[in-house]
């Protein structure tokens, strides 16, 4: 079942000229207790400017438990997140498929660049640099 934010549509008619997408953990039916609400808003252009100014048009104008944000604008990082799940608030689902097309594409080529390393694999690292650290300290005193 999808999970939605009560009266999203209502609270964001704001943005229903552009098409918004529901994203985080909202949109992966997680939400916690005090979680935010994060919105991407579609506005067609990577044009500075225009995000610029798009940005200051939606200020105020939506309630402040919504974090909005231009999905142009976001690193591709966060981009390739949004992409792997999302839910469509106002927009034809399908045309908004067809738009991020190519920032799917941009997610795939970037992302075999990443290296997301486990939580044992820092682990070991810090130990590494610890053992680094102390071996260098032994050293010094024995000088």
């Amino acid at each position: 079942m999808l999970m939605m934010p009560e009266n999203i549509q209502e609270d964001l008619k704001a943005l229903s000229d552009y098409d918004v997408l529901l994203f985080g953990s909202w949109a992966n039916g997680t939400p916690g207790p005090t979680s935010d609400i994060d919105i991407a808003v579609l506005v067609h252009t990577e044009d500075k400017e225009v995000i610029k100014h798009k940005k200051l048009k939606f200020l105020g104008k939506v309630p402040d438990r919504y974090d909005v944000t231009i999905f142009e604008a976001l690193p591709t990082i966060v981009k390739g997140s949004i992409l792997q799940n999302y839910q469509v608030i106002f927009g034809d689902p399908l045309e908004i498929g067809e738009y991020l097309r190519k920032y799917w594409k941009e997610w795939q080529d970037f992302q075999h660049r990443i290296e997301f390393p486990t939580l044992e694999e820092m682990r070991e690292k810090r130990t590494e640099s610890i053992l680094r650290s102390l071996e260098l300290d032994k050293s010094k005193s024995r000088q």
